[in-house]
């Protein structure tokens, strides 16, 4: 049962997701599911590495506003858990 209330809880961040540019998602999976650095990120997308980080920036704090907090304390989680 754990296993479809999680399902549930990370289809619900869709939505919140694709509010965002397709080079803000880009920016968000490289960095936190395929843990590029950013000079890795700019390299992929021809931009600078200020303005991924600029981009990342934007977009977690973007998340963050229209997000309810347990959904991006989820969103923050699994991201994490990616790193382990």
């Amino acid at each position: 049962m754990a296993d479809i209330h999680a399902y549930i809880e990370i289809e619900s961040l869709k939505p919140y997701l694709a509010k965002l540019s397709s080079e803000q998602r880009d920016i968000l999976m490289l960095r936190l599911w395929e843990e590029k650095s950013y000079k890795e990120i700019a390299e992929v997308l021809g931009k600078s590495e200020a303005s991924c980080k600029m981009a990342f920036s934007r977009s977690i704090k973007t998340l963050r506003k229209q997000m309810p907090l347990h959904l991006f304390l989820l969103f923050l989680r699994a991201s994490l858990e990616s790193f382990f």
